[in-house]
């Protein structure tokens, strides 16, 4: 698969830029090395510019791989628990933005609260405001789903939580299909429920895909391998990445297998190497062109253009409707607006 993406360009530290992280260590306090305040720089200036070009925020690894791929730091245990101690001093001194992150791992849920809060408004505010929301209520709320009377059903599976969070703006607002987060290998329960969703649309004439993302690593591989074993008769399974050609194409920095992995020499045979890569490698770019184009290979373009012609005909008869709807309904507004009609 053939994927156009910008390289990552080289950064480029000004002893100016390195000068004004010291001035805030300092006034925190903290006296920091050379080697140190130019990490720290790098790091900032990551952070802005995958914010401020494609508002995106990273984890922590990837964060790590970039500052890898791009000849910061090695690519060690060591290097990496230096990096994560550096960098947690910095946000907790406020030198590095914590709203740059993305963390998936945890999550925070507000009380539900009433639909319409009437500490707020009065009455008439409220009727007023639904006569003006069946105005609007055509722009916003109808549409054909994406995927409807499409040929085939199309589910993207992710081995990693932390990278769900800037793929599922892809593929929820943009593609319009489901983003499965597996961590790891899942359970027969979790199992079951896919095998209910790809029933379901087979049901309904459809072919069912399961697009997999998940580390180059013995781990990794099998559980790909399991899942085909397990869901295989029932849709397609596709491995997209990571693959031996990625590491290749992207120069993706290596991690070492770890041995105590029952599945560690079967890999090594295979790929003759005792190296082993990992999806938060990949540029988050990189990853987002993956999974649009293996999803878009999957889409009948054709048959979305026929369905956004029938939308544009049946929200053209919703107008004319709702012309003849506000002419009956005028004389509410002397109940509205009682003073004004005398």
């Amino acid at each position: 698969m053939g994927t156009s993406w910008v390289k990552l360009a080289d950064l480029e530290i000004t002893n100016k830029e390195i000068e004004e992280i010291r001035k805030l260590f300092e006034k925190a306090g903290v006296q920091k090395k050379p080697h140190t305040l130019r990490l720290i720089t790098a790091i900032k200036k990551i952070l802005e510019e995958y914010d401020r070009q494609y508002h995106i925020k990273l984890t922590v690894r990837q964060l790590y791989y970039q500052l890898v791929t791009r000849g910061v730091i090695e690519n060690t245990p060591k290097a990496y628990k230096n990096f994560d101690d550096h960098l947690s001093q910095a946000r907790a001194l406020g030198i590095i933005d914590w709203r740059y992150f993305e963390d998936r791992g945890r999550t925070f849920e507000r009380p539900r609260k009433p639909l319409v809060d009437i500490t707020k408004i009065t009455p008439q505010e409220e009727i007023k405001s639904k006569l003006e929301y069946v105005t609007s209520f055509r722009e916003h709320h109808y549409g054909i789903p994406k995927w409807y009377r499409q040929p085939n059903y199309v589910e993207v599976w992710v081995e990693k939580d932390a990278l769900a969070g800037f793929l599922s703006k892809v593929t929820r607002e943009e593609l319009g299909v489901p983003l499965v987060v597996s961590r790891g290998y899942t359970s027969v329960t979790f199992k079951f429920e896919a095998r209910e969703r790809f029933e379901r649309a087979k049901a309904e004439g459809k072919t069912p895909y399961l697009l997999y993302f998940g580390d180059l690593d013995p781990s990794g591989e099998n559980i790909c391998e399991v899942l085909e074993k397990e869901l295989g008769d029932i849709a397609i399974v596709k491995r997209v990445a990571l693959l031996p050609q990625h590491v290749y194409e992207y120069d993706l920095p290596p991690c070492p297998v770890k041995r105590t992995d029952s599945r560690a020499k079967r890999y090594i045979r295979k790929h003759r190497t005792f190296d082993a890569w990992e999806l938060d490698a990949l540029p988050p770019l990189v990853l987002i062109e993956l999974v649009r184009e293996s999803v878009q290979e999957l889409f009948n373009t054709k048959i979305h253009e026929q369905n956004l012609k029938y939308l544009r005909h049946w929200l053209a008869e919703y107008t004319q409707f709702l012309e003849v709807i506000r002419k009956k309904v005028s004389f509410l507004e002397g109940y509205l607006n009682p003073d004004e009609s005398g």
